[in-house]
């Protein structure tokens, strides 16, 4: 196996950036607005943007660490994704997060221990006690496979392609659907963080590429 490590810099590209792995070379407890999927062509796909829903007007995710394994054999993705998260004012019981539901968290937790969550409706809900103006940093376990994406680069998830030479073409498609598509995340067009470090590990055989600078490559 091969792990690319690279920085980028405030990342909302983080959910629309088309990486690809080429061959050898709430201050209230509320219930979040449900994500319906639209029609382009009779295929269905999530979106992202429009107005922003009022909890994310009380929080911040200031960063990512987002470390994935990606398995182009079995189209499976997983790993663990940190986010540092402030409140900006509010009080905070529960962080809603998104994540889609066909992939699965198993643990969440912060620098404490292990957090209660529980995971519906394409959101995994967070029991934090954030309090006002607090920063924490909490990690979400997750894997599975991810929708296929029908329309590269824009929307749908994961691309499974091969190169001319039969080796995995693996790229992310989700400018249209947000990066809840392959990572937990604050979906909304409104969270930008300042930094974000992704760290891929994937088939030695391969290259991996990711937006923003690569600092560190190894096997």
């Amino acid at each position: 196996m091969k792990m690319l490590i690279g920085a980028l810099i405030a990342a909302t590209a983080i959910g629309c950036s088309n990486y690809q792995s080429k061959s050898k070379t709430h201050s209230k407890s509320e219930t979040p607005r449900p994500l319906k999927p639209l029609k382009i062509d009779d295929r269905p796909f999530y979106t992202w943007g429009g107005e922003t829903d009022r909890i994310f007007g009380g929080l911040n995710a200031d960063s990512y660490l987002i470390r994935i394994k990606v398995d182009p054999k079995n189209k499976w993705i997983g790993g663990e994704v940190e986010i540092s998260i402030s409140s900006l004012g509010p009080y905070f019981e529960t962080l809603p997060i998104d994540l889609i539901d066909r992939l699965r968290v198993s643990k969440v937790f912060d620098q404490n221990g292990y957090l209660s969550f529980e995971q519906k409706h394409d959101k995994v809900f967070v029991r934090a006690d954030l309090k006002p103006f607090e920063t924490r940093s909490i990690t979400f376990a997750y894997s599975g496979h991810p929708l296929e994406a029908d329309v590269p680069p824009y929307h749908g998830g994961v691309n499974w392609d091969h190169s001319k030479n039969g080796k995995p073409w693996v790229g992310v498609s989700c400018q249209l659907n947000g990066p809840y598509v392959w990572f937990p995340s604050f979906n909304d067009h409104t969270q930008e963080p300042q930094h974000v470090t992704l760290e891929i590990t994937y088939p030695s055989d391969l290259v991996g590429v990711g937006p923003g600078l690569k600092t560190t490559e190894f096997t």
